[in-house]
């Protein structure tokens, strides 16, 4: 890899990272006040939340995420497709679910075995229990279905738009590297996981790196999609 090149700028696109972290920031406030609408209207029970309920709370936040996005190229003479770099090849398949599939199953286990647990003096068990507790959540065929979804398919192409599509080009105008980071540093902080943080900034990282080499959103997605979708289907193994 020409390290000089990737510290060239990034797509030239009409925005900036002040304008894509407002539509990042936009994108959350709608989350928070959806999932403070669904606590309210639970009352203060402690049970699991219903994965039917957690689907509805996020939901605005995809249509936001989406929404926002949207805006965003649309404002381009290049058009949204062009600007978001909205395009897949068959190519981006392969690549994408090795990349998704190796980080999740390989790359990051070994980071987080060799240095993130003994430094935090967690168990693998610590860092597993936000994901089991999702899976949990879901009984019954119904709520499984909306789990698969909501996991396999609609965070990861609402994510992936928002922050590499939005959030990597306004931040990587001036270099390519600035963008790829921060894009991976702000979606492993929007998760709200401390202990996950450093993994999912690791597959931010790899999934940009992706969107920046080909140009295209498409890698990125999939990838997105294997990384999740490997975790889940070891879960529902298991369960």
């Amino acid at each position: 890899m020409n390290v000089r090149k990737v510290l060239e700028p990034g797509p030239t696109v009409w925005w900036g990272w002040r304008e894509a972290m407002a539509v990042v920031l936009g994108a959350h406030v709608v989350l928070i006040f959806a999932g403070g609408i669904l606590v309210g209207s639970r009352g203060s029970g402690g049970d699991p939340v219903p994965i039917a309920w957690q689907f509805g709370a996020t939901v605005p936040f995809w249509l936001a995420a989406i929404g926002g996005s949207w805006w965003v190229g649309h404002r381009s003479d290049e058009g949204v497709r062009v600007s978001l770099g909205l395009f897949l090849r068959p190519i981006d398949l392969v690549i994408g679910a090795v990349t998704g599939v190796a980080m999740q199953l390989v790359v990051i286990p070994v980071v987080y075995r060799l240095i993130v647990l003994p430094l935090s003096n967690s168990t693998m068990d610590d860092l597993e229990r936000p994901a089991k507790e999702l899976v949990n959540a879901s009984t019954g065929a119904v709520a499984t279905v909306l789990f698969v979804l909501m996991t396999c398919v609609c965070a990861p192409v609402a994510e992936e738009v928002l922050y590499r599509a939005v959030l990597q080009r306004g931040a990587g105008r001036e270099s390519a590297i600035v963008g790829i980071a921060t894009a991976a540093v702000v979606f492993g902080f929007a998760h709200f996981q401390p202990l996950q943080l450093i993994g999912l900034a690791l597959f931010g990282a790899s999934s940009g790196f992706l969107v920046w080499r080909t140009g295209r959103l498409g890698p990125g997605v999939v990838a997105h999609i294997a990384f999740n979708t490997a975790t889940v289907v070891t879960l529902l193994a298991n369960r």
